[in-house]
């Protein structure tokens, strides 16, 4: 608070006047707030806990401290050269050359001058990247308890993320607000290939690359036109539709969707997974929209995409040349004047890609019973308000409020439990 300042001539001054000043933005941050030093302090507390030998089980939760340790190999990870002599991702786990990753799960046409669209195979090229690299592409398939009902879990398919991030659909369609970041994304994209094909010993023509880099964003900008913003995501009754996998064939057929789905899911779920099993499909008309795009979209575009959004989400945590590269556009985007640390990344990496389990891990050590006990207090307590609230109000007639009211004490609190 600044109590120099009279509140009725400013009060945001009088309320929050010191806080500016008293808390600059660090450097690698693109803002500070309240919500920031709480993510920091649960980051700090993630980190002693995947850095922790302790013994855990069950071993899916083991696989987060896996993960991060593999993230954090810096010495196996920076292994390319300034001179880029050649490419080399250790840390990743497979101890394998990243582009030999790729050449694993097919031909690439940054990779392969003999690159045919006639063996593009897109249900096989998404399935097969997602397995080796966790990152959702056009689109993102999870398991999730119901809305509606959250004692059942459900397959759901929702809309993925743009590259340049969530929220970011302004920067792909006013480039006359934001002249700068288009180009800057672009520059990135080339300034990241070239590092990568060079690395892998792989010869490139600049020009081209340009054009292939040009017509990945413009595909990009297509998506961007029907993605749904952030701001009309908000009512979940919205993105509660309940289909059959049978249904995803008629509005995306270009998908194998039971070949798909039993690529990505464990062996134990197989039997479950057919024409038949529900899926929640939380933007039908991103999936329609998507679907008309690839129709009319050349294959070496969508493989070339692929290939990007790849290298993209893995890029900020294979070494310092990458980061370089990575902070020229961040600097362009919100700010930035420096990577955040590396344990931080890969502590983040971690949460992202295995939440359950990070999730899991914070819980058991950080989320004690007593507090479980508050938190199902503060739960009671708000459903007896509810109650009252409902049982008082004159313009819901009987059998409506008898509807409200199994709804709201219907609520599962297993995860609490």
């Amino acid at each position: 608070m600044n109590t120099t300042t009279n509140p009725c001539d400013d009060f945001f001054q009088y309320a929050c006047g010191r806080w500016i000043h008293e808390h600059p933005i660090p450097d690698d941050k693109s803002g500070y707030g309240t919500f920031v030093i709480t993510t920091s302090v649960v980051r700090n507390q993630m980190k002693e806990l995947l850095e922790s030998n302790e013994t855990i089980t069950p071993e899916c939760i083991d696989m987060a401290r896996i993960l991060y340790k593999a993230c954090m190999s810096v010495d196996e990870v920076e292994v390319v050269k300034t001179e880029y002599d050649f490419f080399f991702f250790k840390g990743y786990g497979s101890n394998s050359l990243l582009i030999d990753v790729f050449r694993k799960i097919g031909k690439w046409p940054y990779l392969d001058k003999d690159w045919n669209n006639c063996t593009f195979d897109i249900t096989d090229m998404l399935a097969s990247v997602t397995q080796s690299f966790g990152d959702p592409i056009l689109f993102k398939v999870f398991i999730d308890a119901e809305s509606k009902n959250t004692t059942i879990h459900s397959l759901y398919i929702d809309q993925a993320n743009l590259g340049l991030g969530s929220g970011t659909q302004d920067y792909y369609l006013n480039p006359t607000k934001f002249p700068k970041h288009l180009k800057a994304y672009k520059e990135y994209q080339l300034d990241t290939l070239k590092l990568v094909l060079s690395g892998a010993n792989i010869s490139y023509d600049v020009s081209q690359l340009i054009t292939a880099i040009n017509d990945v964003t413009t595909f990009e900008i297509e998506i961007a036109k029907f993605i749904e913003p952030e701001a009309n995501r908000r009512n979940s009754s919205r993105l509660y539709n309940k289909r059959i996998i049978a249904d995803l064939y008629e509005l995306f057929p270009q998908i194998d969707w039971t070949e798909f789905l039993i690529r990505l899911a464990p062996t134990s779920m197989h039997d479950i997974i057919n024409n038949n099993t529900n899926i929640i499909i939380q933007e039908i008309g991103f999936i329609k929209n998507l679907s008309n795009l690839l129709n009319i979209t050349s294959k070496r575009i969508i493989a070339n995409y692929i290939f990007w959004r790849t290298i993209d989400f893995w890029s900020d945590i294979l070494g310092k040349v990458f980061d370089d590269i990575r902070l020229k556009l961040m600097r362009v985007m919100s700010g930035q004047q420096k990577m955040m640390p590396r344990w931080q990344r890969c502590v983040q990496r971690s949460e992202s890609l295995l939440a359950q389990a990070t999730g899991a891990l914070f819980v058991r050590k950080h989320f004690s019973s007593d507090i479980r006990k508050e938190v199902m207090e503060i739960l009671e307590n708000v459903q007896e308000a509810f109650r009252d609230i409902v049982e008082e109000i004159d313009w819901m007639d009987n059998s409506t409020k008898s509807a409200a009211l199994q709804k709201v004490f219907a609520k599962h609190s297993s995860k609490l439990q």
